[in-house]
């Protein structure tokens, strides 16, 4: 099962669980206050043009790895993100190349969501 979270100014409260693959079991919950300083987040992510760039080489032509990979909107927000709530993050880029389609026959996601759902993140 896996677990929908909502940001609202410094808190995360969890709003959903995801039970099938048409179905979100919705909860009502308290906000709580999550701690997330010196905690390292796996973030999966894939290109989208504007709000994530992703190359092996910066504008100088030289070789970038880890999260120099990555830029765009996305990424500045998610830096500040970060800085306002003290952790540290690791982006990669999802394997597959999508955002996450449901396969009726095999009853499994693909792309993010595949990842996020059956632990990939978490590697």
């Amino acid at each position: 099962m896996a677990t929908l979270i909502a940001l609202s100014t410094l808190f995360l409260v969890t709003v959903a669980s995801y039970v099938t693959a048409d179905r979100l079991e919705w909860l009502e919950v308290d906000p709580y206050v999550s701690d997330l300083s010196n905690r390292t987040l796996r973030v999966v992510t894939l290109a989208a043009d504007g709000f994530v760039l992703i190359s092996d080489v910066d504008k100088d032509g030289n070789n970038v790895t880890g999260n120099d990979r990555f830029r765009g909107f996305c990424m500045d927000l998610f830096s500040w993100i970060s800085a306002e709530l003290g952790f540290k993050y690791e982006y990669y880029e999802v394997e597959d190349g999508h955002f996450g389609v449901y396969d009726w026959k095999t009853g499994k996601w693909n792309g993010m969501i595949g990842d996020v759902l059956y632990g990939e993140w978490s590697t």
